[in-house]
């Protein structure tokens, strides 16, 4: 595992996300990917669970916090530790990906559409793009985006059914 290339800043840095990986979107995730990047990857919980199933996909991870980049690195061929609302990817090089996975992670950053047509340049003709977003009209999900104030726990833009379609590729 190769260590994380660090672009940007945050008062973020320190916090840790983790979870059980997000197995709905997983399960749509084509048998024929190869290369994964997972934007907004956490510590790494898809990519372990991407690797139960396939061991040899290669899986590029962004992260917004270095601590998680740690426990990530440990599930996925690179991490880069990057704030979204400021980077152009261009780490990425010319490197283009067989899916591009985003799971809760686009209601954190300032600009949402300019962030997928960025990761857009990133996915091969072809590719999956995988998102998953809070469902705003859920009760406990509308409480729990208006409670947590630290950190990436904010949510910054409530995307709705038709505003994901407005804004997806």
């Amino acid at each position: 595992m190769r260590s994380a290339d660090c672009i940007g800043s945050s008062d973020r840095s320190g916090v840790v996300y983790q979870n059980e990986g997000n197995l709905l979107l997983l399960s749509l995730l084509s048998s024929s990917v190869r290369t994964v990047l997972d934007v907004g990857c956490g510590a790494g919980d898809n990519a372990r669970v991407i690797r139960t199933i396939n061991e040899n996909i290669e899986i590029v991870g962004i992260t917004l916090s270095a601590e998680e980049s740690k426990l990530a690195r440990q599930h996925m061929t690179a991490v880069h530790v990057v704030d979204l609302d400021v980077s152009d990817l261009s780490f990425l090089g010319d490197r283009r990906f067989d899916a591009v996975i985003f799971s809760h992670v686009l209601e954190h950053v300032k600009d949402p559409q300019r962030v997928l047509n960025l990761s857009a340049r990133h996915l091969r003709v072809g590719g999956q793009m995988l998102i998953a977003v809070p469902n705003v009209l859920f009760a406990s999900s509308r409480v729990i985006l208006n409670t947590r104030t630290a950190g990436l726990w904010t949510a910054l833009t409530y995307i709705s059914s038709p505003g994901i379609q407005q804004i997806a590729i």
